[in-house]
């Protein structure tokens, strides 16, 4: 059973972005959150630091300076979207990422569960995670997680 607790959207995704920002100071990474105050996310709060933390870590380790997140949400869904102006993920390649151990870039250290983790998680909360084309030129992760509806509503 997932917890029902409501928390902000914008203070999770910026404490997240203060983090990164320290890791990848030397590289110059530019994340900007573009989130209506007061979008708020409905569920466990390690939940989505842990599917968040990863998406965010992979758009500032792959980009080549500029990670953009953007919001849709109703009352049933949330979705998150991060755009950044790196390679990219290519089209035959997207499949793979979100099994465990899979990795598409072998060059740079990591296990190949970042992702797969995430995606478990996002599946408690009925949701899923897709892979497109950034308008910057990257990669665009979607993130989206149902049920975002208070257990009054239920």
């Amino acid at each position: 059973m997932l917890t029902r607790e409501i928390h902000s959207v914008p203070a999770l995704l910026d404490s997240l972005s203060l983090a990164l920002n320290k890791v990848y100071q030397r590289k110059g990474v530019v994340i900007t959150l573009d989130i209506s105050p007061e979008v708020t996310f409905i569920g466990e709060k390690n939940d989505f630091m842990e599917v968040m933390g990863n998406v965010l870590e992979n758009a500032c380790k792959y980009c080549l300076e500029f990670v953009e997140v953007t919001t849709l949400h109703s009352d049933e869904h949330l979705t998150i979207v991060v755009d950044d102006d790196g390679p990219g993920i290519p089209q035959s390649k997207r499949s793979l990422i979100f099994q465990r151990g899979q990795r598409v870039d072998t060059l740079s250290p990591g296990q190949g569960l970042g992702l797969s983790v995430a995606a478990e998680i996002i599946e408690q909360y009925d949701g899923e995670i897709a892979i497109a084309d950034s308008p910057l030129g990257g990669a665009r992760m979607m993130v989206t997680f149902a049920r975002q509806y208070d257990a009054h509503g239920e």
